[in-house]
């Protein structure tokens, strides 16, 4: 059984923003992860996106990852689980990715 996707903001030392997710991430909950992106992002400061307790992310993850990657500092921390599809989608080319075990 799937953990259910969940997300929660908070406040960095540094100023910034985390925002750790939980879960699956596909398309059935897709606009629930744009929302909180949306919400992370809204000033300009630095955010750290959790992402150590996600089980699985499919593309549509990916895509709304890599479309705030554009106009946000986006700091990305995974487990070694997600590392393989991060690198081979390239968004570690253009985030800042930390893998942790």
């Amino acid at each position: 059984m799937s953990t259910p996707f969940t997300t929660s903001l908070g406040e960095a030392p540094d100023g910034g923003r985390v925002l750790t997710l939980t879960g699956e991430i596909d398309l059935t909950n897709v606009e629930e992860l744009r929302t909180a992106l949306d919400l992370a992002t809204r000033d300009v400061r630095p955010v750290t996106v959790d992402l150590t307790r996600v089980e699985y992310l499919d593309s549509s993850g990916l895509t709304s990852l890599f479309a705030y990657t554009d106009d946000h500092e986006l700091r990305i921390v995974a487990s070694s689980l997600l590392a393989r599809v991060l690198n081979v989608s390239g968004l570690t080319q253009v985030a800042d990715v930390t893998i942790v075990d």
